[in-house]
């Protein structure tokens, strides 16, 4: 509605100037990186990057168990192979051992994802890729903020994707963009979300585009979204921290990232099994990702077991420390406008239905 009303009253201005431009030149300037994309989704985002990073049919792309289905479906657009690696036991971070067995000569590309604004070691990760020559894709679609060291998430490896929809620590209610410091990924992705269009009449076409734009109006929320990030990050801080430091129950494991945390959810490990508590919590308006979202191995999910069967590819995936996580984490989703109120009432709950 709030959106709606700065529509209303901007609408001429907007028409008038290129917003989009000017929001990826903020962009650029706010998290230091050299180019940067907007564009229709964080999907669309990592479509266009696996594209311009030279994925094709047959290609294996590494992914962790835990994600979600929208950092997987773009492999499956290009025809290539995701391989599903397990995270370390209490992380959401590879398991290293894993990791390297899972690399082979068809491997192009290795995707962390950082779920709820949680970071890898990317240290560790940069320094396995580069002896294997393989490239790094950030999904940092809910880590906007998030850092490791100095430098923020979806800027340390070769590309870094983002969401823009609605929850978002930056959001236009839909969207996404690409950041990236080698210019070859810039220009390439430039030419695959706007149908391969080029300057130069004869070359455009050449190759298969798509409509994967950004609007102006998305572009002008966008912005103005992200003029409000820190006061977001605060807010989120301040309600992480009450929810924290009211809960009673202490045989919990909280996850975090090691550096800076954009506390995009609240991500607790309990000692017990909170899947069907994870669902009642969801009926009192507690959105979680698990009872609300149905979270699960991604490699459990029925579009990837059809898919697997289509391409008569046999894979048997264990990954028991993804598994064991899934059946006791509770992550809560934290917006930027939530209040204290709403905080108290996350607490109550949580006591209320899984107790100590």
């Amino acid at each position: 509605m709030e959106d709606s009303k700065i529509l209303l009253k901007y609408n001429d201005k907007i028409k008038s100037k290129n917003y989009i431009e000017q929001f990826e030149n903020e962009l650029k300037n706010k998290f230091k990186s050299k180019y940067a994309v907007a564009c229709s989704s964080g999907t669309s985002a990592i479509h266009a990057s696996l594209i311009a990073m030279g994925v094709k049919e047959g290609d294996e792309v590494i992914v962790p168990n835990l994600t979600v289905i929208m950092t997987v479906m773009p492999i499956l657009y290009l025809g290539a192979i995701p391989v599903f690696v397990d995270c370390q036991k209490n992380l959401i971070d590879f398991d290293y051992e894993d990791l390297r067995k899972k690399i082979t000569n068809k491997t192009k590309v290795i995707i962390p994802v950082y779920m709820w604004g949680i970071s890898y070691d990317m240290n560790k990760l940069k320094e396995l890729t580069k002896k294997r020559k393989i490239k790094i894709l950030e999904d940092a679609c809910q880590a906007q903020g998030s850092k490791w060291g100095d430098k923020y998430l979806g800027t340390i490896g070769d590309i870094g994707c983002f969401s823009l929809k609605d929850g978002k620590i930056i959001s236009s209610e839909e969207g996404g963009y690409i950041l990236t410091n080698k210019k070859c990924y810039y220009e390439k992705i430039k030419n695959i979300i706007n149908h391969q269009i080029r300057q130069n009449p004869k070359l455009s076409f050449k190759d298969v585009g798509y409509n994967y734009r950004i609007t102006n109006i998305q572009a002008f929320l966008a912005l103005k979204s992200l003029k409000n990030m820190d006061k977001s990050l605060k807010n989120r801080k301040k309600i992480y921290d009450y929810i924290i430091s009211n809960l009673k129950n202490k045989n919990i494991k909280i996850l975090k990232s090691k550096y800076t945390y954009n506390y995009f959810s609240l991500a607790i490990i309990f000692d017990k099994k909170i899947k069907k508590q994870c669902v009642k919590l969801s009926e009192k308006g507690i959105v979680n990702s698990v009872g609300t979202f149905g979270l699960k191995s991604c490699s459990k999910r029925l579009s990837i077991i059809k898919y697997f069967k289509i391409k008569k590819i046999c894979i048997k995936t264990k990954t028991k420390n993804c598994d064991y996580i899934l059946d006791r984490i509770l992550a809560i989703n934290i917006s930027n406008k939530t209040k204290i109120e709403e905080a108290q009432k996350i607490v109550t709950e949580i006591e209320n239905i899984i107790g100590d």
